[in-house]
């Protein structure tokens, strides 16, 4: 009985440094565990807030795309009359191109004077327009102001037997900068640009 509870007593402090060494591994597998499901949370975050940004975009794009649409049928019924030698600031339209004027993040240019009246959608976007004729000064681009015209390019035969065809340039039709300013939901503000003739 006495060399039993000897051999207790001997084998007792080697299972409390066994037992020690364990729970210091435990401890350190917990803390690793623990900062991995942290790392996993803010990493769907991350995700959600991307996917969230990303949705933003989207409803900003096609709010853009629709005011460009609207821009671009104004132009189009207007296209035969005069009033594209001149600015018409009611439409957001202007007959120049307005060098050195920052459309984007100026604070100097008003959008809610000069742009046209926002269209808004049930996304809660609202989008306005300025159109601007890239041509130096105002007036009736057949007078032979400096306008940005589209290259045309026309093909024509040559009466050699092997009848190769030749490019031929050509001034085209004037082109025309639409600026899209969109805002929306969280302060969302975008810009868009898109150049027609």
């Amino acid at each position: 009985m006495a060399a039993s509870l000897n051999r207790l007593t001997h084998a007792h402090p080697m299972n409390a440094k066994c037992r020690g060494v364990v729970m210091l591994v435990v401890l350190l597998l917990l803390v690793a565990m623990s900062l991995t499901g942290i790392a996993l949370l803010r990493s769907g975050e991350t995700h959600g807030l991307i996917a969230a940004n990303h949705a933003f975009q989207q409803g900003a794009l096609l709010s853009a795309e629709n005011r460009i649409e609207t821009a671009r049928t104004w132009l189009v019924s207007n296209s035969t009359s005069k009033l594209l030698f001149n600015d018409s600031a009611a439409d957001g339209y202007f007959a120049t191109a307005a060098s050195g004027v920052g459309l984007i993040n100026n604070p100097q240019f008003d959008w809610s004077t000069l742009a046209t009246n926002p269209l808004s959608n049930a996304a809660g976007y609202q989008a306005r327009h300025v159109i601007h004729r890239l041509c130096n000064v105002a007036g009736d681009p057949a007078s032979g102001i400096d306008c940005v015209r589209s290259p045309i390019t026309a093909s024509s035969s040559k009466s050699a037997p092997s009848s190769n065809n030749s490019p031929m340039n050509a001034p085209g039709a004037v082109v025309y900068r639409i600026t899209i300013q969109i805002t929306g939901p969280r302060n969302t503000v975008s810009y868009v640009q898109a150049y027609i003739t």
